[in-house]
């Protein structure tokens, strides 16, 4: 396990706290199969169902920031389309040259820590905002 969840990126509201749990575990295998050299069909079986869970997660945020009046809701879905946009792009290099090691290179590097950083910085903020408005 490369991606590692820990405590401090508890934003403090469960159900999106456990979304982040289960985005880490996909993640990891996704990069586990990257890093066994697993079958290229079983890659994209896994970057397709990581792609949905992401949608799914970003979606329900967006929804609870619409229904709370989050102040910071561009920022944050700004922030989300980047990583959509990445998650696309990835995705069409496996397509277009397989898997390859600068690819899972960029996926460790560049996501897992994108993910860090959102999760610590916005999601955080957008937790603390939850809780204030009375979400739990």
């Amino acid at each position: 396990m490369v991606f590692k969840w820990t405590e401090q990126l508890a934003v403090g509201v469960d159900i999106i706290d456990n979304q982040h749990k289960e985005l880490f575990d996909r993640v990891n295998k996704l990069i586990d199969a990257f890093n066994e050299e697993i079958d290229e069909g079983i890659v994209r079986e896994l970057l397709d169902f990581l792609g949905t869970y992401v949608d799914e997660h970003f979606s329900f945020e967006q929804d609870l920031m619409k229904h709370y009046n989050y102040n910071d809701i561009d920022i944050h879905v700004f922030s989300h389309k980047l990583f959509t946009e990445n998650m696309a792009k990835i995705k069409k290099e496996i397509l277009t040259n397989g898997v390859n090691y600068v690819l899972t290179q960029h996926l460790q590097d560049h996501l897992c820590d994108w993910l860090i950083n959102h999760i610590y910085k916005e999601d955080r903020k957008l937790g603390t905002f939850l809780r204030l408005n009375g979400k739990q």
